[in-house]
Order: C-alpha cells, then sequence, then structure tokens
C-alpha cells in the first residue's frame, strides 16, 4: 500500500504521540541527526510567524475587510 505524504505524516504523528520517556529521546536523537539541519535551527518557525501576523495587523486596509466580513456574517440579534 503506498501511502500519501499527508497518511504517512499522519500515522507518524500518531506513533510518535504513543511514545514517551527513553524511546520519545531515541527517537528525537536519531531524527536529529538524519535531518539536513537540526531540529532546534527549524525553531524560527514562532518568530517568522509571528512577523507575518505583525505584518498583516499592520495592513489597515486588510484589517477593515476582515472586520467588514466578521460582522457581516454575525448577526448579533441571532445570538
Amino acid at each position: 500500500m503506498v501511502m500519501t505524504d499527508a497518511e504517512l505524516k499522519l500515522t507518524l504523528f500518531r506513533r510518535i504521540d504513543q511514545l514517551s520517556g527513553k524511546r520519545l529521546r531515541m527517537l528525537f536523537t536519531l531524527i536529529s541527526k538524519n535531518l539536513d539541519q537540526p531540529i532546534e535551527q527549524n525553531l524560527s518557525y514562532k518568530e517568522k510567524l509571528e512577523a507575518e501576523y505583525a505584518a498583516m495587523a499592520a495592513d489597515t486596509l486588510r484589517e477593515a475587510e476582515a472586520t467588514e466580513w466578521i460582522e457581516g456574517v454575525l448577526n448579533h440579534e441571532d445570538l
């Protein structure tokens, strides 16, 4: 059976979720050694994500359009 990338990821996440303690640490070490970059270097996603959210929030036209859309979707009388 050939699994898609999404199926592989889901299966891996489920199996990793079942690990703990020594086995989880061993897997972390194995993955860290075999990736092109150590996992610690990939943790810049948080900073990148925060910067992208800040840029979106600074876009006042986009924020105004989003607020208008939300107000149009939420009919407060129906709540």
